[in-house]
């Protein structure tokens, strides 16, 4: 009898730690982390006219096959940069490209309007933008292969999302609210199940915006 109350005790211990919040500054930085500041002058100027063209090459073909059209060379020679997940110590990474590229076939036709309907509450996009958002949903992924249980947990956070704190979000980061509506659904700490937790959010926004200044003044 008394084993089986150490090992209650034991496991409601375990239980506690584990259900644990985030302090505000931790999930503020989760924020900051997910709304993925770039460097994209400085992503450009490290990446090579060989990567670029040899990456440029792949996108487009990823493209094509997923929604039927692609940017031209120029536009995705901007885009590139823009995609902070390509580089790593501001270095290109043509592997982690190329798995990018991957993700892009991922996508059923269904699951593409389900998505873009979420993300029309935000903020209107094409195709082309639509898949670059998608593809940058990391949870969704491993490697090149799409986890649907995760893609549909992802899909319900955005439904979930309330436009008031998407457009808080959107004045402190200066993106579209798109974007900003795309990084909040990556911060678990936000949400509970696919609920999004409103005073979570409020307490975390003092930290992430701080950290948002900071890195501002260092460009």
């Amino acid at each position: 009898m008394k084993y089986a109350i150490l090992l209650l005790l034991v496991a409601s211990l375990t239980s506690c730690s584990s259900a644990q919040a985030l302090r505000p500054e931790q999930v503020g930085r989760q924020m900051f982390q997910a709304a993925g500041p770039t460097r994209a002058m400085e992503n450009m100027q490290n990446t090579t006219p060989e990567q670029h063209a040899a990456a440029i090459l792949e996108w487009s073909k990823a493209f094509e096959k997923s929604v039927g059209k692609s940017p031209d060379a120029v536009n995705l020679m901007l885009l590139m940069p823009k995609t902070g997940e390509l580089y790593e110590n501001g270095k290109f990474q043509p592997a982690k490209s190329s798995e990018m590229a991957g993700r892009m076939k991922s996508f059923s036709k269904e699951m593409r309007e389900a998505w873009k309907e979420a993300l029309s509450r935000f903020q209107s996009v094409d195709d082309i933008n639509l898949i670059w958002f998608m593809v940058r949903q990391p949870a969704m992924f491993t490697g090149s292969t799409l986890k649907p249980n995760i893609a549909d947990r992802q899909l319900k956070r955005l439904q979930s999302l309330p436009e008031d704190a998407v457009s808080r979000w959107e004045k402190v980061t200066e993106t579209d609210k798109g974007p900003s509506a795309l990084s909040l659904i990556e911060v678990d700490a936000l949400f509970k199940n696919t609920v999004f937790q409103l005073g979570v959010f409020d307490a975390a926004l003092p930290h992430a915006e701080k950290l948002v200044r900071e890195f501002s003044k260092k460009q």
